[in-house]
């Protein structure tokens, strides 16, 4: 299954799906649910254990929110043994990230790859 997880106006777009879809449930949370809401998606799909990738949207306006929700990517993708890719353009498929996800304060959305320095 695969955990998706993106960052809209109005707060977190999460589907767990088999695969990649562009209809998630909009969660209408501030940044600090996130852990909450993804906790709960998670569980209602059949845990952790379940979910074989985690695709990350990191195109939104909210620098805080996207790094809130980077955060927890950074913590919950290793700790349950969680690959990671990252969407960054609208039709493009999404590529396998390297973890931690770092800002990179010089493009927007203001995410990137881990710097290789």
């Amino acid at each position: 299954m695969v955990l998706q997880t993106a960052v809209e106006e109005k707060g977190l777009r999460l589907a767990v799906t088999p695969e990649p879809t562009e209809n998630g449930e909009l969660h209408e949370v501030p940044s600090e649910s996130y852990l909450r809401v993804i906790e709960e998606t998670v569980a209602a799909a059949g845990g952790w254990e379940q979910i074989t990738r985690w695709q990350v949207d990191t195109r939104a306006n909210s620098f805080t929110s996207i790094r809130g929700l980077i955060t927890l990517v950074n913590t919950l993708a290793p700790l349950h043994g969680v690959p990671v890719e990252v969407q960054t353009t609208e039709g493009e498929s999404a590529t396998a990230a390297t973890l931690p996800l770092e800002p990179d304060y010089h493009m927007e959305p203001n995410i990137g790859p881990a710097s290789k320095g």
